[in-house]
């Protein structure tokens, strides 16, 4: 199932439109943020909005390459 544009816009508002690994903010990195599973959909984790984080495209890239091991995500505010 694709996340709900709901859930979407909910997660960047909730991150004030950051990414919530390097909370570089979405303007300065000039591409949209993405949406990252914190707990992979492959280990059980689905499309609530407890289990996503908005995520820029290089720490998305850097989490992918790094799996198993994860980042501690930064929450926002």
């Amino acid at each position: 199932m694709a996340i709900s544009e709901t859930n979407r816009s909910e997660v960047i508002t909730r991150a004030n439109y950051r990414c919530e690994y390097c909370q570089t903010n979405s303007r300065l990195i000039g591409m949209p943020l993405v949406m990252e599973h914190i707990l992979p959909k492959a280990a059980g984790g689905g499309d609530e909005f407890e289990n996503l984080a908005a995520s820029c495209y290089r720490c998305n890239e850097f989490l992918l390459a790094q799996k198993p091991t994860r980042l501690t995500r930064k929450r926002a505010g």
